[in-house]
């Protein structure tokens, strides 16, 4: 009876070393995945469907309202998410380098679609667009055969008049979610784009703006 009390003090003992070296090991890999999280950043933008120079190049030939556009948000910010290895594991982050520039690039694609422009000195005494970011996210996750890519992209957007007065308010708020085979930052910029696009036209539609 002894004996056998004996064996399973011995099994138990060695079935909780067992665990703890698992722990151990699995400290180190937790710490690494967190600095390489920190250091480990894949770049996106925001993909125009034209050129600068084909936009500048469609103000250019006249008939387009300006308007001031005024950008409402952190300008230091560029960390807008993460990548996740196994889905819950952050592994590297994912960063806009000039975000405000993207919004604006993007906004003045849509405006030209509705017969207005973003003026080239924001000091005249034109009508305005304010734009306030009230969340932008992109996450991307690991399935093992496959990567599901995830974009979330929220404004309050305000129309107002050359003294400031407000015209209009609305808040948009678009959330995609796509499954690739591959979504670095190619795929990353692509999703981005499209979730910047469709937020920034639902709120242009429903400030209802007029020439």
């Amino acid at each position: 009876m002894l004996f056998f009390s004996y064996i399973y003090s011995y099994e138990s003992f060695a079935d909780q070393s067992s665990r703890f070296s698992k722990c151990v090991l699995f400290i180190p890999l937790v710490i690494s995945l967190i600095f390489i999280n920190g250091c480990v950043k894949t770049p996106i933008q925001y993909n125009s469907v034209i050129s600068k120079e084909e936009l500048n190049s469609f103000i250019n030939k006249g008939g387009y309202r300006p308007l001031n556009f005024i950008y409402n948000g952190n300008r230091n910010f560029s960390k807008i998410g993460n990548q996740f290895l196994l889905i819950a594991l952050p592994f590297g982050a994912i960063q806009i380098n000039d975000l405000e520039n993207e919004i604006k690039t993007a906004l003045a694609t849509e405006l030209l679609e509705k017969g207005f422009s973003i003026a080239e000195n924001d000091e005249q005494l034109l009508d305005a667009i304010e734009i306030t970011p009230l969340k932008i996210t992109v996450s991307a996750y690991d399935l093992l055969l496959a990567r599901k890519l995830e974009c979330q992209t929220a404004f309050e957007m305000r129309l107002l008049k050359t003294n400031g007065e407000e015209v209009n308010k609305t808040k948009s708020s678009v959330k995609l979610s796509q499954f690739r085979i591959y979504g670095f930052s190619k795929e990353l910029s692509q999703i981005f784009s499209q979730c910047l696009t469709t937020s920034l036209r639902q709120g242009l539609n429903d400030l209802n703006l007029t020439r």
